[in-house]
Protein backbone atom coordinates (compact mmCIF):
# COMPACT_ATOMS: atom_id res chain seq x y z
CA UNK A 1 0.00 0.00 0.00
CA UNK A 2 1.37 3.66 -0.84
CA UNK A 3 1.93 6.46 1.53
CA UNK A 4 -0.92 8.95 1.07
CA UNK A 5 0.90 12.34 0.56
CA UNK A 6 -1.14 15.89 1.08
CA UNK A 7 0.15 17.47 -1.72
CA UNK A 8 2.51 16.79 -4.25
CA UNK A 9 5.70 19.29 -3.64
CA UNK A 10 6.94 19.73 -7.75
CA UNK A 11 10.49 21.30 -5.87
CA UNK A 12 10.81 17.58 -3.72
CA UNK A 13 9.57 15.23 -6.48
CA UNK A 14 10.04 17.12 -9.76
CA UNK A 15 9.61 15.45 -13.24
CA UNK A 16 9.63 11.76 -11.59
CA UNK A 17 6.65 11.72 -9.78
CA UNK A 18 3.07 10.44 -10.99
CA UNK A 19 0.13 12.51 -9.06
CA UNK A 20 -2.93 10.59 -8.96
CA UNK A 21 -6.05 12.49 -9.23
CA UNK A 22 -6.51 12.68 -5.13
CA UNK A 23 -3.27 14.21 -4.90
CA UNK A 24 -1.03 11.10 -3.49
CA UNK A 25 2.27 10.15 -5.48
CA UNK A 26 2.03 6.81 -7.62
CA UNK A 27 4.99 5.13 -8.43
CA UNK A 28 7.97 4.30 -6.02
CA UNK A 29 8.88 8.34 -5.47
CA UNK A 30 8.09 9.27 -1.93
CA UNK A 31 7.15 5.33 -1.01
CA UNK A 32 8.17 3.58 2.57
CA UNK A 33 10.34 0.37 1.88
CA UNK A 34 12.61 -1.24 -0.62
CA UNK A 35 13.09 0.52 -3.86
CA UNK A 36 11.36 -0.92 -7.03
CA UNK A 37 14.43 -1.95 -8.73
CA UNK A 38 15.63 -3.57 -5.09
CA UNK A 39 12.52 -5.84 -5.02
CA UNK A 40 12.74 -6.47 -9.40
CA UNK A 41 16.18 -7.87 -8.13
CA UNK A 42 14.84 -10.68 -5.72
CA UNK A 43 12.39 -11.29 -7.76
CA UNK A 44 14.86 -12.22 -10.58
CA UNK A 45 17.32 -14.11 -7.62
CA UNK A 46 13.82 -16.27 -6.96
CA UNK A 47 13.16 -16.85 -10.52
CA UNK A 48 16.60 -18.00 -11.31
CA UNK A 49 16.53 -20.43 -8.49
CA UNK A 50 13.86 -21.39 -8.91
CA UNK A 51 15.05 -22.92 -12.95
CA UNK A 52 17.83 -23.88 -11.11
CA UNK A 53 15.62 -26.31 -8.61
CA UNK A 54 13.52 -27.59 -11.70
CA UNK A 55 16.28 -28.61 -13.66
CA UNK A 56 18.13 -30.24 -10.89
CA UNK A 57 14.96 -32.15 -10.38
CA UNK A 58 14.31 -33.04 -14.06
CA UNK A 59 18.12 -34.19 -14.12
CA UNK A 60 17.65 -36.21 -10.69
CA UNK A 61 14.28 -37.94 -12.31
CA UNK A 62 15.62 -38.72 -15.79
CA UNK A 63 16.16 -42.32 -15.79
CA UNK A 64 17.44 -42.47 -19.63
CA UNK A 65 21.58 -42.85 -19.04
CA UNK A 66 21.27 -45.33 -16.46
CA UNK A 67 22.06 -47.91 -19.03
CA UNK A 68 25.39 -46.31 -20.36
CA UNK A 69 26.25 -45.78 -16.65
CA UNK A 70 25.69 -49.78 -15.86
CA UNK A 71 27.68 -50.26 -19.06
CA UNK A 72 30.71 -48.41 -18.00
CA UNK A 73 30.59 -49.54 -14.76
CA UNK A 74 30.80 -53.25 -16.43
CA UNK A 75 33.49 -51.96 -18.73
CA UNK A 76 35.77 -50.36 -15.71
CA UNK A 77 35.30 -53.81 -13.72
CA UNK A 78 36.91 -55.47 -17.15
CA UNK A 79 39.95 -53.25 -16.82
CA UNK A 80 40.35 -53.39 -13.46
CA UNK A 81 40.79 -57.43 -14.13
CA UNK A 82 43.07 -57.02 -16.73
CA UNK A 83 44.96 -54.81 -15.23
CA UNK A 84 44.89 -57.63 -12.45
CA UNK A 85 45.52 -60.61 -14.52
CA UNK A 86 48.48 -58.37 -15.96
CA UNK A 87 50.22 -58.06 -12.85
CA UNK A 88 50.24 -61.49 -11.53
CA UNK A 89 50.49 -63.04 -15.06
CA UNK A 90 53.73 -60.60 -16.07
CA UNK A 91 56.74 -61.85 -14.04
CA UNK A 92 56.11 -65.44 -14.72
CA UNK A 93 56.47 -64.22 -18.55
CA UNK A 94 59.36 -62.36 -17.93
CA UNK A 95 61.02 -65.00 -16.49
CA UNK A 96 60.00 -67.50 -18.81
CA UNK A 97 61.01 -65.38 -21.87
CA UNK A 98 64.56 -64.51 -19.62
CA UNK A 99 64.97 -68.46 -19.16
CA UNK A 100 64.75 -68.25 -23.18
CA UNK A 101 67.43 -65.90 -24.06
CA UNK A 102 69.75 -67.48 -21.93
CA UNK A 103 68.89 -71.12 -23.72
CA UNK A 104 69.89 -69.23 -27.18
CA UNK A 105 74.10 -69.47 -27.42
CA UNK A 106 75.60 -65.73 -28.18
CA UNK A 107 76.19 -64.99 -31.72
CA UNK A 108 80.34 -65.33 -33.19
CA UNK A 109 81.24 -62.48 -35.04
Amino acid sequence: MQRPLARHNSAIFGAFAKVSKAGRVVGNVGRCGPSASLVESFRERGKTMKRITNHLVGFLKDESGTETLEWGLVCGLIVVGAITAIALIGPKVTDMWNDVNNEIPAAKP
